[in-house]
C-alpha cells in the first residue's frame, strides 16, 4: 500500500525503535517535510514474535519542531517477521491502527538502519530496493558472491540443436556483488513482455508464468547453494534492478545519451519510461512473487 497526499504526492512511514524502549514514529514527505511525529513506548511480546506500540502526538507546527494542536493516543501491534530479522508487519484489522494506516491493508516495514529490532524501520512501498540491498548486505543478512552482474538473456551461448545454454558471455563485469542482482537482472530481460525500448507501455508487463519458471530453475539449480534469506529476497532483487536500470536510462538521456547506445534521439527516454512501467507492474505484482519463492523454499 503506498501512501498519498490531497495533491497525488507521495508520503512515507517511518518507526523508530530504541535500545530503552522509546519509540517513535513520523509521517511525511520522503527526504523533506515531517508532517506528524509520535513518540512512547515499545515492548516485545515474551513470544518474540509481536512487538506492542504505545504512542502519543499528532501534527507538527509549521516550523516541523514540536508537536501542536490536537494530540492523538495509539496502540499498535506489529508481527515481528523474524525471517531474517527485517520485517515488521501490521495487519490493519480497525484496532491495530497506526495513523494513516488504512483499514484491511497489510504494512511491512523494513530495516533501514540498525540491529535486530532497534534502528529505524521503513514502510516496505517507500523502500528504494537498491538502499534494501545495501542494507542487507552491510549487515550480513546477505552474503557476498561472486556475481555475473549482467544477465541479460543474450550473454548466454544457446546450442541452436539441442537448445540448452553452452556458456556465459561478457565477463567484463563480474565481480563481488549479491545474488538479487543477477535474479533480478534475469527477470527484467528475460520476463517482460516486450523489448525493453517498446514505446506503446500498454504492451508491457512482467509475465508472472515466465517469473515462477526461472524462480523454479534457478532456486532450484542453486539448491543447496543460497541461503533462505537469499530466496526470500529474490522477488525485491527483480524490482530493483528494472527501476536501477530505467534511472540509468534516464540519467544518460539527461546527461547527452553517452553511455548506451542509441538509435534515435529519444532512445533511453523511452527505455526510461519502459522500464518503469515494468516497475509499476513489478510492485503491484509483488505479493505474487513473494507467495511463489516461498513454494520454492
Amino acid at each position: 500500500a503506498r501512501h498519498y497526499d490531497a495533491d497525488g504526492e507521495r508520503m512515507a512511514m517511518v518507526l523508530t525503535l530504541n535500545w530503552d524502549g522509546w519509540a517513535e514514529y513520523y509521517y511525511g514527505y520522503p527526504d523533506s517535510e515531517i508532517l506528524e511525529r509520535f513518540e512512547g513506548r515499545w515492548e516485545l511480546m515474551e513470544d518474540r514474535q509481536q512487538i506492542v506500540l504505545d504512542l502519543c502526538g499528532g501534527p507538527l507546527d509549521w516550523e516541523g519542531s514540536e508537536t501542536s494542536g490536537e494530540q492523538y493516543e495509539m496502540q499498535s501491534l506489529l508481527r515481528y517477521d523474524s525471517f531474517d530479522g527485517s520485517a515488521l508487519v501490521l495487519e490493519h484489522d480497525g484496532e491495530n491502527a497506526l495513523l494513516y494506516a488504512t483499514e484491511g491493508e497489510t504494512y511491512r516495514f523494513l530495516p533501514f538502519d540498525g540491529y535486530d529490532l532497534v534502528g529505524d524501520w521503513v514502510a516496505e512501498s517507500d523502500y528504494w530496493g537498491w538502499i534494501y540491498e545495501l542494507q542487507l548486505l552491510d549487515n550480513g543478512t546477505l552474503p557476498l558472491r561472486v556475481t555475473h552482474n549482467d544477465t541479460k538473456l543474450n550473454n548466454i551461448m544457446i546450442d541452436d540443436e539441442t537448445g540448452k545454454g553452452v556458456c556465459i558471455l561478457d565477463l567484463d563485469t563480474v565481480m563481488p556483488g549479491s545474488v538479487l542482482a543477477d535474479f533480478g537482472d534475469a527477470i527484467r530481460f528475460g520476463a517482460s513482455t516486450a523489448a525493453e525500448d517498446e514505446t506503446d507501455l500498454s504492451l508491457v508487463w512482467m509475465d508472472i508464468d515466465k517469473f515462477s519458471a526461472f524462480a523454479k530453475g534457478f532456486v532450484g539449480g542453486l539448491e543447496g547453494s543460497l541461503t533462505e534469506n537469499e530466496v526470500r529476497a529474490l522477488p525485491m532483487g527483480a524490482y530493483m534492478m528494472t527501476l536501477e536500470c530505467g534511472l540509468r536510462f534516464l540519467t544518460d538521456y539527461l546527461n547527452g545519451d553517452t553511455y548506451f547506445r542509441i538509435k534515435h534521439p529519444t532512445h533511453n527516454l523511452d527505455r526510461a519510461r519502459n522500464q518503469m512501467k515494468l516497475v509499476e507492474d513489478m510492485e503491484a505484482k509483488m505479493p505474487q512473487m513473494n507467495a511463489i519463492i516461498e513454494s520454492y523454499l
